[in-house]
């Protein structure tokens, strides 16, 4: 019986994510994501009390976080990216200039003025971010620990 019960849980979640739920976005968002982000799935909603909306969205096999401000305009979009999947520029200046660090985790931004990566490097317990454009143009760093 105990092994029987969280099959059940699994089961019963993959059912209900099958499901198609209706959010409270209003057109102008639902209207940007159905142009933007074509055959995207909506996958949750949630808006914080300063009125910014996080939208997630499945769109081509990739789950995206899409974000609108109060006024209900895009902001930005991110989603994870494998560091095997960054092009080659980004790379290429991360082990050039970073060469004793190992990349620990990538996402990528876009807004209407900047697209870029992030990547998050690792030497002990040192950690930096890194912001690159897809040609390997530094964007910006943060140095995450130690300061």
């Amino acid at each position: 019986m105990k092994k029987i019960f969280p099959l059940f849980l699994l089961l019963l979640s993959i059912v209900a994510c099958e499901n198609n739920f209706e959010y409270p976005l209003n057109d102008t968002v639902s209207d940007f994501i159905k142009t933007e982000y074509k055959g995207a799935k909506l996958l949750d909603a949630e808006y914080s009390d300063g009125g910014l909306c996080e939208v997630e969205i499945l769109h081509k096999s990739i789950v995206k976080e899409v974000y609108f401000n109060a006024e209900d305009e895009w902001v930005y979009t991110t989603w994870d990216v494998k560091p095997s999947s960054l092009p080659d520029a980004v790379k290429t200046y991360v082990n050039t200039n970073y060469p004793e660090y190992s990349i620990d985790d990538a996402d990528f931004y876009e807004s209407s003025s900047l697209s870029y990566y992030t990547v998050e490097v690792q030497k002990g317990e040192s950690e930096r971010t890194i912001n690159l454009k897809a040609d390997g143009t530094l964007v910006g760093i943060t140095d995450l620990w130690p300061f």
